[in-house]
Protein backbone atom coordinates (compact mmCIF):
# COMPACT_ATOMS: atom_id res chain seq x y z
CA UNK A 1 0.00 0.00 0.00
CA UNK A 2 1.25 3.50 -0.79
CA UNK A 3 0.43 6.84 0.74
CA UNK A 4 -1.02 9.17 -1.93
CA UNK A 5 -1.51 12.91 -1.75
CA UNK A 6 -4.44 14.21 -3.78
CA UNK A 7 -5.53 17.80 -4.37
CA UNK A 8 -9.13 18.53 -3.43
CA UNK A 9 -11.61 21.41 -3.34
CA UNK A 10 -14.58 22.49 -1.24
CA UNK A 11 -17.14 25.04 -2.36
CA UNK A 12 -19.07 27.57 -0.30
CA UNK A 13 -22.31 28.24 -2.20
CA UNK A 14 -24.37 31.13 -0.77
CA UNK A 15 -27.80 32.37 -1.80
CA UNK A 16 -29.23 35.91 -1.76
CA UNK A 17 -30.04 35.55 1.96
CA UNK A 18 -26.41 34.55 2.69
CA UNK A 19 -27.42 30.96 3.55
CA UNK A 20 -24.79 28.29 2.82
CA UNK A 21 -25.69 25.19 0.81
CA UNK A 22 -24.59 21.92 2.45
CA UNK A 23 -24.67 18.35 1.16
CA UNK A 24 -25.23 15.18 3.15
CA UNK A 25 -22.87 12.26 2.54
CA UNK A 26 -24.49 9.12 1.19
CA UNK A 27 -21.72 6.96 2.69
CA UNK A 28 -19.92 6.52 6.00
CA UNK A 29 -21.18 8.73 8.83
CA UNK A 30 -23.65 10.55 6.54
CA UNK A 31 -22.33 13.90 7.76
CA UNK A 32 -23.25 17.34 6.43
CA UNK A 33 -20.54 19.34 4.69
CA UNK A 34 -19.57 21.55 1.80
CA UNK A 35 -19.77 20.17 -1.73
CA UNK A 36 -16.37 19.21 -3.05
CA UNK A 37 -13.96 16.46 -3.90
CA UNK A 38 -10.76 15.46 -5.63
CA UNK A 39 -9.38 17.08 -8.77
CA UNK A 40 -9.43 15.00 -11.94
CA UNK A 41 -6.12 14.56 -13.83
CA UNK A 42 -4.96 17.88 -15.40
CA UNK A 43 -7.97 19.74 -13.92
CA UNK A 44 -7.50 23.15 -12.31
CA UNK A 45 -8.79 23.77 -8.78
CA UNK A 46 -11.23 26.39 -10.13
CA UNK A 47 -12.65 23.98 -12.73
CA UNK A 48 -12.92 21.22 -10.10
CA UNK A 49 -14.85 23.53 -7.77
CA UNK A 50 -17.43 24.37 -10.44
CA UNK A 51 -17.71 20.71 -11.52
CA UNK A 52 -18.05 19.34 -7.97
CA UNK A 53 -20.72 21.91 -7.06
CA UNK A 54 -22.75 20.91 -10.13
CA UNK A 55 -22.27 17.16 -9.57
CA UNK A 56 -23.19 17.20 -5.89
CA UNK A 57 -25.96 19.82 -5.85
CA UNK A 58 -27.23 20.21 -9.40
CA UNK A 59 -26.50 23.94 -9.12
CA UNK A 60 -24.40 25.72 -11.74
CA UNK A 61 -22.08 28.13 -9.93
CA UNK A 62 -19.75 30.93 -10.92
CA UNK A 63 -16.53 30.90 -8.94
CA UNK A 64 -15.95 34.35 -7.43
CA UNK A 65 -12.91 33.64 -5.25
CA UNK A 66 -10.42 30.82 -4.92
CA UNK A 67 -9.58 30.92 -1.23
CA UNK A 68 -7.31 27.92 -0.81
CA UNK A 69 -6.30 24.55 -2.19
CA UNK A 70 -5.97 21.60 0.14
CA UNK A 71 -4.77 18.05 -0.11
CA UNK A 72 -6.05 14.71 1.09
CA UNK A 73 -3.68 12.03 2.28
CA UNK A 74 -5.14 8.62 1.48
CA UNK A 75 -4.11 5.00 1.62
CA UNK A 76 -4.69 3.39 -1.76
CA UNK A 77 -3.62 0.07 -3.15
CA UNK A 78 -1.58 0.31 -6.30
CA UNK A 79 -1.83 -2.52 -8.67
Amino acid sequence: MSRDITLAVAVVVRDESDRVLLVKENYGGRRWGLPGGELEPAESPAAAAVREAAEETGVQVELLHLVAVYFLRTDRRRG
